[in-house]
């Protein structure tokens, strides 16, 4: 083994870099992948970026950013997607009820129309949509 102090060197000159690169790249290559590496490669990570992707929607707007990652952590932490900040007792008209969901598509800030206001025009109701998304969207919530 090398010591600390010659560990950092390797570092500074890019010697781990290269070494890092020639051991990911032989594993790679005696997993099957040949030819292309760079397509195959590419494809791997896009399997995996939407194999993991949660989208998560929150039902309020106030205090977007805030707001949103408190609702997160308290949901990935507690597993509670229950509403206890930012409720329409301190904030009036624009907080949320105690105890209403967080995360989720129904009865939130979904709306049928445009920035304009006028409504959209769709193959499929807009209630069916809204209860599909809820369900799709449930099961993220669920994974938290």
């Amino acid at each position: 083994g090398l010591k600390l102090s010659e560990r950092f060197a390797l570092l500074e000159d890019g010697q781990s870099r290269v070494h890092f690169w020639h051991g990911f790249l032989r594993r790679a290559l005696g997993h099957g992948m040949a030819g292309n590496l760079r397509k195959e490669m590419t494809e791997r990570i896009e399997e995996e970026c939407v194999a993991h992707f949660i989208y998560l929607h929150r039902r309020c707007k106030i205090l977007k950013k805030p707001g949103q990652y408190q609702d997160l952590m308290v949901l990935a932490s507690t597993g509670s997607n229950q509403a206890y900040t930012y409720l329409n007792s301190d904030y009036g008209e624009l907080g949320r009820e105690r105890d209403s969901l967080c995360f989720g598509f129904m009865d939130g800030n979904v709306q049928d129309r445009d920035e304009e206001g006028i409504v959209r025009e769709a193959d499929v109701g807009f209630e069916d949509a809204v209860q599909e998304l809820e369900r799709r969207g449930s099961e993220d919530v669920e994974l938290l």
